[in-house]
């Protein structure tokens, strides 16, 4: 099996025989909301949306199993039918013999098929791509060029089913649904237009209309139309081998016609050509989704035909056309060779440009390469969300909560534009216990009421948000956007799920109010304290935090009654600390806080209470107001204290028993009441908090084998069970389990190398390209989780989980292990590329197969957290408190044949070429910076966490609109 080879340095490859390896995709998309994918025989489906499927939904196994796909057909005088994609019966019986020569070339984000047949001597190639404009349609052109010696008479057809409608309705009410259909043929081509959207529980009128239009290179419509499937593939037949194209049918509907009620296809029949030796011609072919609100935008009958409004008609602002007009307008704007090309060139720059942000020049231009692919995922995943692709054949579409903070991650290297917008609108997605939206909009900032009733609870989700803000102040140095203030959101669900306000309904907002119906508003800081706050007393018996209904291992969703995730207690306990410090860098005195949280913080002995909303301004933006608020209530002479009871936390019953007290408090709305407190008194309260989490899980929950190796047992069962150690004849160990206590700081440098060499001996397989998830428990655990019905080494049971094994090899770097870090990401690195093994295109995928296949590649939050530990671990380069820290790790393997390695990067919104000198071929640990020049000038700068740091404003002082080079020079280690 060959490999696929990149054949420039923008990331475009080739595949020989595509066809032949059957879970292969590539995605087509656009900011627009045009979601496709497409195999080497072009299957694959093309939506907008759960509701909006242009073809027939596509899951993985329907890949090979399908007959419906993408198709362009030719009935050659003498011969027969041929197939360009290979989708004839007679060419799929033919696959492995050799007849036909195919590759495929791909780039940023376009899809080209090359097929050739030297005995008909024909050559075809099909190249599909979005464009990045902002309409939904799917652009494909087919070149089919005479290789021979003799003229070729040839009819060409275009054949594109059309599903158009839901998904829901791949099996519930098939044939009903395609009742609804009115199919209108246009000079171009076939437009489908259902009259309702099928619901059972509520129809509505469908305001979609699904098009398939086409030209041939002299921008000639087609001849004629096979609008109907069932007529197309004839009685008998099927779509790769159709009674229309084996008998080379005449087509019976013409421009003008409309048919009801059946399931449709854009058949499009051209003229029949005669292909002189050496000579190529084409054809241009639109999928396109058209929606009521997308201009051109019209009023519209259930015929799929679009009329004058009145008021329209007055104003003269928009015109309205017929759907006939709107096609026309499709093949206006793409519907030529040269628009096509234009377009084709404009979207390989657009994704060009986005990438050019983040690129890296390393001893391996295939890892270079590579890195392309891996750094368009996080994009990928906020277009397509967590669905849309045949793995991810599950949900609605849309992201879930870890997406939006973890995506977040890449963002902030490479498109760091209004980020603190678009962060500060996923902080309307907390509930004021400490909980959040599962269900989150389209719009920035938008969640929306489970009104399932199926509540669920991941108890990491509180986690991530902190992670994604300390990152971005580091980058940023905005502090205060801790003191912005948001809503917080509010539905019928209170105490994480476990109640329900009776008084919240369905058309009440999903705001949260105050007693006096008033928007509540707290600030960025509040929200992440009442996240970490409410988990810290939501323990278990054996005083780890609550593992609810799962942690970020939604495999572990069956221990919900008296699971504990030591894991996350770990990443809590770490982001306590964090919180601290953060706190202590405000350029305040004092905090205004609900004063319902008051109990959480209970190491404070007393507080003043602010006396009452109509005295001081509820936002509050400058130290000055936040001094004068406090002094004032302070002074007041009957001003209310309040005594809060110090919680013994070694009792995990008192502790739960102080969380319900505020789950009570907070059930229904707030009073808006806010309280001062002191910078000084909050920052040691968490320090207070961490402590005794650093303290118990180095106490309780270390574990070691007959060997003398030792790690950190990761959760109890539902049977307050301890997992991890030895088991019967077994040996029990998770990744989960170390990432977040190495990552932390929780293990000591002596825990951390007995963890090390624990991982490597229970859990590193390079046959999958490195560390698995958990080793073989060898049975079923219903008292854990689904993960363990798995078959071994799939999913959550034990694969090379690359998110988790990136974040063990970005807690490896933090902890100085970059010799192990570095074989931790090229392990995963050099599996993801030798295509014999993972069958995938470049990229790297959620995890590998027991077998070392690739699968669910594209949306994983591990390419973020690849691309985060590449940049300000590996490199380097990343942000403390806004100046600029380098820091590198790079290995000898790492830099070039002239000792060089470099990362292009956005900090301060300059675009920055970091370039790393290493004349003396020195090792990470034998170097350290030397010298360090910007733009040929050499630059002055301070030691500092074992790096250098470059303090912002000299960054700032550049100009925006040119690339900047900084060299830094590597020396001996003194």
């Amino acid at each position: 099996m060959k490999n696929w080879q990149f054949i420039n340095k923008d990331g475009t490859f080739r595949l020989e025989d595509p066809h032949l390896s059957n879970y292969l995709y590539f995605p087509l998309v656009n900011e627009a909301g045009m979601m496709s994918v497409v195999t080497p025989t072009l299957h694959g489906d093309i939506k907008t949306g759960h509701n909006t499927f242009f073809s027939e939904p596509i899951s993985i196994e329907s890949l090979h199993n399908t007959r419906s796909a993408r198709n362009f057909w030719v009935y050659i005088e003498g011969y027969g039918a041929w197939s360009l994609t290979g989708n004839s019966a007679k060419q799929i019986a033919e696959r492995f013999n050799d007849n036909e020569q195919v590759s495929v070339e791909a780039g940023l984000l376009w899809h080209s098929i090359h097929r050739e047949n030297s005995k008909l001597g024909l050559k075809a190639e099909i190249t599909n791509f979005v464009p990045s404009s902002e309409d939904q349609v799917e652009l494909m052109r087919v070149t089919l060029t005479n290789t021979g010696a003799d003229p070729i008479e040839l009819t060409p057809t275009a054949a594109i089913p059309i599903f158009g409608r839901s998904a829901d309705n791949l099996r519930d009410h098939r044939h009903v649904t395609s009742l609804l259909h009115r199919i209108t043929c246009t000079q171009n081509g076939i437009l489908v237009c259902p009259t309702l959207s099928f619901d059972e529980r509520g129809h509505i009128p469908n305001t979609t209309t699904y098009a398939v239009q086409g030209v041939d290179d002299d921008q000639n419509p087609p001849a004629g139309f096979f609008p109907i499937l069932e007529d197309f593939i004839g009685e008998g037949g099927t779509l790769d081998h159709p009674k229309a194209i084996i008998q080379n049918q005449a087509p019976s509907f013409v421009d003008g016609d409309k048919v009801d009620g059946y399931e449709a296809l854009g058949g499009l029949r051209f003229p029949s050509i005669t292909l002189s030796p050496g000579e190529s011609r084409s054809w241009v072919i639109l999928s396109a989704i058209l929606e009521q609100g997308q201009a051109p935008q019209t009023a519209m009958n259930l015929r799929g035909e679009f009329h004058l409004t009145k008021q329209s008609q007055e104003t003269g602002r928009l015109f309205r056309r017929t759907s006939t007009l709107l096609a026309e307008s499709l093949i206006s704007k793409y519907g030529s060779i040269a628009q096509f090309e234009h377009w084709l060139s404009q979207t390989k720059k657009f994704w060009q440009k986005k990438l050019n942000n983040l690129q890296v020049e390393t001893g391996d231009p295939r890892f270079d390469g590579w890195m392309r692919w891996v750094s368009v995922q996080p994009i990928l995943r906020r277009l397509y969300g967590n669905s849309f692709m045949p793995y991810h054949d599950y949900g609605r579409g849309g992201r879930g909560w870890r997406d939006l903070w973890q995506d977040i991650l890449a963002l902030l290297l490479m498109e760091p534009t209004n980020l603190d917008k678009i962060l500060l609108g996923n902080f309307a997605g907390i509930r004021i216990d400490g909980s959040n939206a599962t269900i989150v909009g389209n719009q920035p900032g938008e969640f929306k009421a489970d009104r399932n009733n199926i509540p669920r609870v991941w108890m990491d989700h509180g986690a991530w948000p902190l992670l994604t803000v300390k990152l971005y102040i580091d980058q940023t140095g905005d502090i205060g956007f801790l003191l912005h203030e948001q809503s917080y959101f509010k539905d019928q669900f209170t105490h994480w799920t476990k109640s329900l306000d009776e008084d919240w309904t369905p058309e009440k907002s999903t705001r949260l109010r105050t007693k006096d119906g008033a928007l509540y508003q707290g600030t960025i800081l509040e929200h992440l304290l009442i996240q970490h706050l409410t988990v810290f007393f939501n323990v278990g018996d054996h005083n780890n935090l609550r593992l609810e209904d799962a942690d970020w291992n939604d495999g572990m969703d069956m221990a919900s009654e008296k699971g504990e995730s030591v894991a996350f207690t770990a990443l809590y306990a770490s982001n306590l600390k964090d919180l601290a410090d953060l706190v202590q860098q405000l350029d305040e005195n004092h905090l205004l806080l609900a004063a319902e949280m008051l109990p959480l913080l209970d190491t404070l002995s007393s507080v003043a209470r602010k006396p009452n909303k109509d005295e001081f301004a509820r936002r509050v933006s400058s130290d000055e107001a936040i001094s004068s608020e406090w002094k004032t209530a302070s002074s007041q002479k009957h001003a209310p204290r309040r005594i809060i009871s110090k919680v013994d936390y070694a009792d995990p019953a008192a502790k739960r028993a102080h969380l319900g007290a505020y789950f009570d408090a907070v059930q229904g709305n707030v009073s808006g009441e806010r309280v001062g407190l002191s910078v000084q008194d909050v920052a040691s309260d968490l320090r207070a908090k961490a402590e005794h989490l650093y303290a118990h899980l180095r106490e309780n929950e270390w574990v070691q084998d007959e060997a003398g190796r030792g790690w950190f047992n990761g959760y109890y069962d539902n049977d307050g069970q301890r997992l991890e150690g030895r088991h019967q004849d077994k040996t029990r160990m998770t990744l989960t389990g170390q990432v977040f206590p190495l990552m932390g700081g929780i293990a000591t440098d002596a825990q951390s190398r007995k963890m090390i060499q624990s991982a490597k001996h229970y859990l590193f397989d390079e046959r999958v390209g490195g560390y698995r998830l958990n080793t073989d428990f060898g049975e079923v655990l219903l008292n854990l989780g689904r993960a363990f019905g798995f078959a071994y080494g799939h999913k959550e049971n034990g694969a090379m989980f690359s998110h988790m094994a990136v974040m063990y090899a970005n807690a490896l770097y933090q902890r100085g292990f970059a010799g192990e870090g570095f074989k931790a990401l090229d392990a995963i690195y050099r599996q993801s590329v030798d295509f014999s093994r993972s069958r995938i295109y470049p990229g790297i995928p959620e995890y590998f197969s027991q077998r070392g296949r690739g699968v669910y590649p594209y949306l994983t939050g591990s390419a973020s957290w690849y691309l985060l530990t590449l940049v300000t671990q590996v490199f380097g380069v990343r942000g403390k408190l806004g100046d600029l820290l380098l820091m590198p790790m790079l290995s000898q393997t790492q830099f070039d044949s002239d000792w060089k390695a470099t990362l292009h990067t956005l900090f301060a919104k300059r675009q920055l070429e970091v370039c790393y000198l290493n004349p003396k071929k020195l090792g990470f640990g034998a170097y350290q910076i030397e010298t360090a020049f910007l733009n040929g000038q050499k630059l002055s700068f301070t030691r500092a966490d074992g790096g250098v740091k470059i303090e912002r404003k000299i960054i700032e002082a550049l100009s925006k609109d040119v690339d900047h080079r900084l060299k830094v020079v590597l020396d001996v280690k003194k």
